[in-house]
């Protein structure tokens, strides 16, 4: 038996082409990989932490103060050991940031904060980490 499409508009007939081989099983890739927790500080783990990119580095920026003019960026570091470890620097701003929040890190070292709710305007800040200042947007 030969499988036929009809189109209902025109009234014409298709010959569908013939299924040569159907695979009873789809096929499965399995791996596996080594997972591991750097544990962090107990002074760390107060609040939410927006994941970061610094350098090649990971880590995580987050404000401290419910002022928010204190920021924390935390980085895993290898020691000479090979072992992983947090670091952290905090970075104090000239401004209160309350009603914004940590958005991520751009390639040149930027901390992006945005307003913590959508509004017009939408107002977004950098602070680079290296001048210790805002830059311009």
């Amino acid at each position: 038996m030969t499988p036929v499409m009809c189109s209902p508009a025109t009234g014409e007939f298709i010959t569908l082409p013939e299924v040569k081989e159907i695979l009873p099983y789809p096929k499965t890739y399995c791996g596996s990989e080594k997972f591991s927790y750097i544990k962090m500080d107990d002074e760390s783990t107060t609040g939410a932490c927006t994941l970061i990119n610094y350098k090649g580095k990971q880590g995580g920026v987050q404000f401290t103060d419910t002022c928010k003019r204190n920021l924390r960026l935390w980085l895993v570091e290898q020691d000479h050991a090979g072992k992983y470890k947090w670091s952290s620097n905090i970075y104090v701003l000239t401004l209160s940031f309350r009603g914004f929040d940590t958005a991520g890190m751009t390639g040149t070292s930027d901390i992006v904060l945005s307003t913590y709710y959508l509004s017009d305007p939408f107002y977004v800040f950098y602070y680079n980490v290296e001048r210790k200042g805002f830059d311009k947007s």
